[in-house]
């Protein structure tokens, strides 16, 4: 299935932030969203691009879920809140990758910001005595919480795909981590695609990783609009899981 942005969910966007904006954080983001989409269907009622409203509200919801990237509106609604907590990259990464002109890609832009600004770090000219020089170096990495892997975090509600464990943290929020299963990077350069990423609890991170598990897609905990590529799966258990065997077998007992 084909994954679409409809210019409607751009208006709903922007109408949630200026909402947003106007009532502070105290907003209620599932209740504004279903707010924000009745007015947008009764303006497409208006403009009798619908036969009746329920019809131009369940467009638009659908929209904003099934056809933006496969997923409930409850992932939707999700992705909304990070954005308004100000972490925008899962829900640029979900919209923008379906964005079909570079009018839309415009528009996201200015609504969500650009994906290219990066805050400056300032460091003080002079440094006090007896501290340690400091220099100024440039590190080429490859960046593995990419905004897909973000993305993939909120679709499984930071639930691990293996156990199903979510790290809750003091201030109420998830935690998880991604995990490209084909590791990027050499040796084995594997994709930043989402049919490539797993959202894993720390632990389960650490042992794929390494390759201490083997993975079994049937075992997986799946969710619409995520769908992992069995090749990946049995890249891992290939490549990654037998030569974690080999090493333990190769490893002297204590």
């Amino acid at each position: 299935m084909s994954h679409l942005v409809a210019d409607d969910i751009l208006d709903v966007l922007l109408e949630i932030r200026r909402r947003f904006t106007l009532n502070g954080p105290s907003t209620d983001t599932v209740e504004l969203r279903r707010d924000v989409v009745r007015h947008i269907a009764q303006r497409e009622l208006d403009a009798k691009r619908f036969r009746n409203f329920v019809s131009a509200r369940n467009s638009i919801e659908d929209g904003c879920s099934r056809r933006l990237g496969g997923f409930e509106i409850a992932v939707f609604d999700r992705l909304v809140e990070e954005w308004l907590n100000g972490r925008p990259d899962a829900l640029r990464a979900a919209i923008t990758a379906n964005a079909a002109t570079d009018g839309q890609r415009r528009r996201i832009s200015e609504i969500l910001g650009s994906a290219d600004y990066q805050p400056a770090v300032s460091v003080a000219d002079e440094l006090e005595p007896n501290r340690p020089e400091r220099i100024k170096t440039t590190i080429s990495r490859i960046a593995r919480d990419t905004n897909r892997s973000k993305l993939v975090k909120v679709i499984h509600n930071y639930e691990c795909q293996i156990c199903g464990y979510a790290l809750s943290l003091q201030d109420g929020s998830r935690y998880a981590e991604g995990h490209h299963i084909q590791h990027l990077g050499s040796p084995h350069d594997g994709p930043d695609e989402l049919d490539n990423i797993l959202c894993v609890c720390p632990n389960h991170h650490v042992a794929c990783d390494l390759g201490a598990i083997r993975l079994v897609m049937e075992e997986l905990r799946h969710a619409d609009g995520h769908e992992l590529d069995r090749r990946y799966i049995d890249y891992h258990n290939s490549k990654i899981y037998p030569g974690n065997r080999r090493w333990q077998e190769n490893t002297p007992s204590p």
